[in-house]
């Protein structure tokens, strides 16, 4: 039965996050009683409190504005009389502006902050919305532009500004991986409110636009725009602004000033910042730095893995974009008519049946939030248990277990024409995408140790591509064959995380030999600029490439 199909799993999700909950509550006393068991120390609880309140409002007012317009972008352009077709290409355009103009604007935060480029990102996102209120193809594809823009600044500046920030303030692994997990938190339940602001604007904002002859779908747009720009003041007020390590001269020397600073005045006041050195990434162009990304992805299978993993993933999540809504309205449909047992409507076209859509989406959107304290909670306790160096097999593991379930998921809808088992395969889908953001990112964190919105640039250009492939494929291929193709992408981001796994797994095993022993140089070096990140605490040295 379709009714009440939503509700059960929504009270399912929620008893599962109270579980997660508890289970956190139960870690969080057994540290207090435990004090030598590798639990954060007071002093750096409120470094981490210190760094959570200060990253995540702003992260949540940029998400917040992306989220009131995906609803409604598809229903403005037709209300302007645009065909599919030419829809199709308006979102093409978009990507491409990304793959280009995207990867080259998210790579300027190495050379010159990350905290202006998130600035940027509030500013240009806002003119997209804008665009929106004319009716001009020439200014809706100037908007999409902007906002192609727009959004490889929210995927790769907010992450780096993040790493840079916790880099500054010493925070251990286990902190990081919280505060990704809490990100993922967070994006979700913007998606949920923005979404439901998104709708009681165009109902507010519907009369008064009938009356005027104006578009009812801009309302959500233009309200969007105020989240966004406050994310640009809150981040120019309230963030320092960070660099990529060699964009400072080099990672020793950034570490040790900012530790002096640390010391003489407690908290690193504004403007105390160490004057950044003339050398390194500094004197070199965007362009330059882009093409350095590309070297180091050609002569390290680690990085490369970590891109084509993190790409095929993603890309199945715009194919899964695509697919959701006419996956379940044909089934409800479906649902709709066997359970009136009129065989003519089975057996000929029946009437469509209406879905809940906002309903639906706030539900896959709980999922992820589920899922990104389900992965805190496993994290929290691996910590604990087992030390800070196996946060990064822990991050591995989960995304092979992400990817492996994600591909059950959508092969669930070519295997049944079920509405509740559709739906709860989405629902599984979504929670698994909780386990996906903050296991990458940690993956990120440790192996991406130089210029790192350059690097994620880069990735991101494949990911483009694949998204603007799915795009065109998607206007005359079926559903079932769409979804084989996103079962095929996430087989192959299995294959890939494995791969990484066995050699990360390799390399510890040479770093583990006996002394005397020969290593292999490259091995060497990853481990040492990644075991301080996150299984060192206290006064690591700043010079190794990722956290501590």
């Amino acid at each position: 039965m379709v009714v009440g199909t939503e509700e059960g799993f929504a009270l399912g999700a929620c008893t599962l996050w109270l579980l997660t909950a508890l289970a956190d509550q139960l870690r969080s006393r057994s540290h207090s009683a435990h004090a030598d068991d590798g639990g954060l120390q007071a002093a750096g609880r409120a470094e981490f409190r210190r760094v959570a309140w200060q990253y995540l409002p702003v992260y949540a007012l940029g998400t917040l504005g992306d989220w009131m317009q995906g609803g409604h972008l598809y229903a403005l352009y037709q209300s302007y009389s645009y065909s599919i077709s030419h829809i199709g290409h308006i979102f093409a355009i978009g990507y491409t502006s990304a793959a280009l103009l995207g990867t080259y604007a998210a790579a300027f935060g190495d050379r010159y902050g990350y905290r202006l480029c998130v600035i940027v990102y509030g500013l240009v996102y806002s003119l997209e919305c804008l665009s929106m209120n004319w009716d001009s193809t020439a200014v809706l594809l100037a908007g999409r532009v902007c906002g192609g823009v727009a959004y490889s600044l929210l995927f790769v500046s907010f992450e780096s500004w993040l790493v840079a920030e916790g880099q500054a303030r010493q925070l251990p692994g286990e902190s990081m991986g919280q505060l990704f997990a809490m990100a993922t938190t967070v994006n979700a339940l913007s998606a949920v409110a923005g979404g439901t602001l998104a709708q009681l604007t165009l109902e507010l904002g519907r009369e008064s636009a009938e009356e005027a002859g104006a578009n009812i779908y801009v309302a959500p747009f233009n309200a969007a725009a105020v989240p966004l720009l406050g994310c640009s003041l809150c981040a120019a007020l309230l963030w320092r602004e960070r660099y990529s390590r060699e964009a400072l001269g080099g990672g020793r020397d950034r570490s040790d000033s900012e530790r002096v600073v640390r010391r003489e005045g407690g908290e690193e006041a504004e403007g105390e910042r160490p004057p950044r050195a003339r050398t390194g990434s500094q004197g070199e162009s965007v362009t330059a730095q882009l093409l350095d990304s590309l070297r180091r992805l050609r002569r390290d299978p680690t990085l490369l893995h970590i891109g084509v993993l993190s790409s095929l993933y993603e890309a199945t999540l715009y194919a899964f974009v695509f697919l959701w809504t006419p996956a379940l309205e044909s089934r409800a449909s479906l649902a709709a008519a066997l359970a009136s047992a009129d065989v003519l409507d089975v057996l000929g076209p029946s009437e469509a049946v209406t879905i809940s859509h906002g309903k639906i989406f706030s539900l896959l959107m709980l999922c992820k939030a589920v899922g990104s304290r389900v992965f805190a909670c496993g994290l929290g306790h691996v910590s604990r248990d087992a030390g800070r160096g196996l946060q990064r097999t822990f991050a591995l593991r989960a995304l092979k277990l992400t990817f492996a379930t994600s591909a059950a998921c959508l092969a669930l809808p070519v295997l049944s024409q079920r509405y509740d088992t559709t739906l709860f395969a989405f629902c599984a889908f979504e929670l698994m995408l909780g386990f996906y953001w903050p296991a990458v990112a940690i993956l990120r964190t440790e192996f991406v140790t130089e210029g790192r919105s350059s690097m994620i640039s880069v990735f991101r250009v494949l990911l483009n591509v694949l998204v603007i492939g799915l795009l065109e494929l998607s206007g005359f291929l079926s559903e079932c064959a769409m979804f084989s193709i996103a079962c095929t992408m996430l087989a192959a981001s299995w294959v890939s995380v494995s791969v990484l796994q066995a050699r990360v797994q390799g390399e510890a095993s040479i770093l583990a030999m006996p002394a005397g022993r020969p290593k292999a140089s490259r091995s060497d070096d990853l481990e040492h600029e990644s075991r301080p990140m996150l299984t060192t605490e206290g006064d690591s040295d700043g010079d190794a490439d990722g956290f501590v």
